[in-house]
């Protein structure tokens, strides 16, 4: 790091040109470089330069110089984010929000803002925390010279680099940068925490056999903190898991283990617990259990304000509708359409109004719906999603002997399969 990057964050946020900015001081091409790294500008210059964006002096002074009180106020605001208490975090942030905005050594200002990041993280203000990502971190830190940080600022780099990255659904960036904070931290609860996150990515990777191992090690590793509530979260993913790859035994012990550790209803585990065992019984093909099991599911959920009432609902529509009980499905139809809060959501429930449209023999209206459907998930990568509309609608095509549509639509079919088995 070093002043530049740090003159053209400032310029950047003035919105002048380098020429507006250095006009009278130095040439444009002088303050190219000084940006570039490749000139180191005397005192007086970046005090005139301070003058023109407006910036305390200090700012531009004693960059690599650490403030010891600044240190010490780093370390109470890591201490109350680890803590997780969002008022208590916002109103640390608040009352030394002046402390914070002008910070002389680039090594602390690099350390603030991506504290600042997990802060905004856990407040869910997702747009800020990438913004100040890319200004202050994207815009400061090589890659390449990531070993030049200090090992406390290293992995407080790459947890959250790993963490914009799951945001975005950078599975694999987010798993490299996971694991090199893995082998940098010394935090029992930060390592078990990451180990958990691997598995999660790699389980939307369809690397089903890989995230077993990570959800196993960090069920180990919250068991050995006493964290219940979290090993109960390891016990839901593990089960599945162990769905995804058809070891039913095993995927419903690990969710008769998650009731065993919650016991209390309140926790949100407890209603994925309930919805995974309803997903076991379904491919079972034990509709009656599976249905009951849902029920209960669903009246937690309300109970409990719980979100995702959908993803529930979704799941009896397709009893239903393999039943052939299209009453029902009409009924839960409606009641599942109240409950949509994602364009995901709204493009399933489409894909199941299509099916409706179908059996209506609305033929136009289905291939309409259907289309649609796959189109979006194709653009979003539910390859799943993808592999589950397409099979059925290919083979709509090609009972219709329309087969230049039913090849199109298998293209599409074989690239998610593709996706989802490619670590086979």
């Amino acid at each position: 790091m070093h002043i530049g990057k740090r003159l053209k964050e400032m310029r950047k946020r003035s919105e002048k040109s380098q020429d507006q900015v250095g006009h009278g001081i130095i040439s444009t091409s002088h303050f190219s470089n000084i940006e570039g790294g490749r000139f180191v500008p005397s005192q007086d210059i970046l005090y005139l330069l301070a003058d023109r964006l407006a910036v305390p002096y200090t700012y531009f002074e004693d960059i690599h110089i650490d403030d010891p009180d600044l240190a010490v106020l780093l370390k109470e605001y890591q201490r109350i984010i680890e803590g997780g208490e969002l008022a208590q975090i916002e109103s640390f942030y608040h009352e030394n929000e002046s402390k914070f905005e002008f910070i002389p050594s680039l090594n602390q200002e690099l350390y603030f803002s991506l504290l600042r990041i997990l802060d905004l993280i856990n407040a869910n203000r997702i747009e800020d925390a990438d913004q100040l990502y890319k200004n202050k971190v994207v815009n400061y830190v090589d890659p390449s010279q990531v070993y030049m940080l200090s090992a406390e600022i290293r992995e407080k780099y790459f947890y959250v680099t790993g963490l914009i990255h799951y945001i975005k659904k950078n599975y694999e960036e987010s798993i490299h940068n996971f694991r090199k904070t893995i082998t940098l931290t010394n935090d029992s609860m930060l390592k078990a925490r990451l180990t958990y996150n691997v598995a999660l990515s790699l389980f939307y990777l369809y690397e089903y056999t890989s995230a077993l191992k990570y959800s196993l090690k960090a069920k180990e590793l919250y068991l050995n903190l006493h964290d219940w509530a979290r090993t109960a979260d390891c016990y839901n993913l593990t089960a599945l898991l162990y769905k995804e790859v058809n070891d039913y035994e095993s995927a419903e012990s690990y969710i008769n283990r998650g009731f065993d550790i919650l016991k209390d209803d309140s926790k949100k585990t407890y209603a994925l617990l309930l919805h995974n065992m309803a997903l076991i019984k379904i491919d079972k093909k034990l509709d009656e259990e599976a249905l009951e099991i849902l029920n209960r599911c669903i009246a937690l959920k309300e109970k409990h304000n719980f979100n995702n009432l959908f993803i529930s609902y979704r799941s009896k529509m397709k009893i239903y509708l393999d039943r052939n009980d299209i009453e029902s499905f009409k009924n839960m139809m409606e009641v599942a359409s109240l409950a949509c809060k994602t364009e995901s959501d709204n493009t399933h429930l489409h894909v199941f109004q299509a099916q409706l449209n179908k059996y209506q023999k609305n033929y136009i209206e289905y291939e309409n719906l259907m289309d649609s459907s796959i189109k979006y998930f194709f653009e979003i990568e539910d390859w799943k999603s993808v592999k589950s509309i397409s099979d059925e609608f290919a083979n709509y095509y090609v009972e219709r002997k329309q087969y230049k549509k039913a090849y199109q639509i298998q293209k599409m079919e074989l690239h998610a399969t593709k996706k989802i088995y490619r670590e086979l």
